[in-house]
């Protein structure tokens, strides 16, 4: 992979601080990268900072919870029963 220019790294910045409200954590770029070479991988492409790839890394940052969700409080194997 080629040097990120400092625009890209703002950009990334600017979605991480700005658009998902996280804090800058110093595991961060690494694991971006990480998720960028394997998402690359999956698709035969050679790792870039592509807007799509870069996306991806970043939605893998955090877990996401759908409304109503709740906070699997009580979610032991009895729960199982409601799903099935």
């Amino acid at each position: 992979m080629r040097k990120a220019e400092d625009g890209q790294i703002r950009a990334i910045e600017h979605d991480l601080t700005v658009t998902q409200g996280l804090d800058l954590a110093a595991y961060q770029p690494r694991f971006l990268i990480e998720q960028i070479v394997a998402s690359s991988r999956f698709k035969a492409q050679p790792p870039a900072l592509h807007r799509e790839l870069v996306q991806l890394a970043l939605a893998n940052l955090t877990v996401g919870r759908s409304p109503g969700a709740g906070d699997g409080v009580g979610m032991g194997s009895g729960s199982l029963a409601r799903v099935a």
